[in-house]
């Protein structure tokens, strides 16, 4: 909705309140948990997820269609997070993970939510693993659109630039990480780092820069 993504969410919650209240009148069976997911998101990003937690509860009480579940699970375990029920978050991600396995869409989306929460709960592993998983997706991602028709070589020689980027990862310390970017001489390098105590917080954590 275009008042949530402005950043309006007190406009945006009642707009998806007018919105559910018509579905159901409506008996729209369709629309009525998609607006319920959606108004329970928002009301989590407004500082409400216990409003959020009982919605989301409820319709994942019954059966839902596939790509509704790993979305509705995804926030859940946010509205889970925010309250710090950590372990109820943890559970949630990890079905979320598990429904998204097939959908890069949704996995790339949900996998540093899920880092971010082991980052909280010391599980740096696992943080380090999710991060890597969701970059291995994104770089999957970023390979299918990129442009392949042979009509349009001209196209594609005007494109190869920005696809075909050339990146090297090094270590310095810790979870310190400088990534330079080999086939952009004039761009800056990047540090990556994490938030004490697990690092030195010399630069952002990669689940940050991918939720950007």
């Amino acid at each position: 909705m275009a008042l949530t993504s402005a950043g309006r969410l007190s406009e945006g919650i009642a707009e998806y309140e007018r919105a559910l209240t018509a579905a159901r009148a409506a008996a729209e069976q369709i629309l009525v948990p998609f607006i319920t997911k959606n108004l329970a998101a928002t009301l989590t990003d407004h500082g409400q997820p216990g409003r959020a937690v009982l919605l989301l509860e409820g319709l994942l009480a019954d059966p839902v269609e596939p790509l509704l579940e790993r979305r509705a699970r995804h926030a859940l375990a946010k509205a889970y997070s925010a309250l710090n029920r950590l372990d109820e978050a943890r559970l949630e991600f990890d079905r979320a993970v598990a429904a998204s396995d097939t959908d890069p869409d949704s996995l790339v989306q949900v996998l540093p939510d899920r880092a971010e929460l082991r980052r909280r709960l010391g599980d740096a592993a696992g943080a380090l693993a999710d991060t890597s998983r969701a970059l291995d997706v994104l770089e999957a991602l970023r390979a299918k659109a990129a442009p392949r028709d042979a009509m349009k070589q001209s196209f594609v020689d005007q494109h190869r630039a920005l696809f075909n980027l050339s990146i090297t990862l090094r270590r310095e310390d810790g979870f310190r990480f400088r990534a330079s970017f080999d086939s952009v001489p004039a761009a800056p390098e990047l540090v990556f780092d994490e938030p004490a105590p697990l690092g030195s917080d010399t630069g952002p954590n990669a689940a940050d820069v991918l939720g950007a």
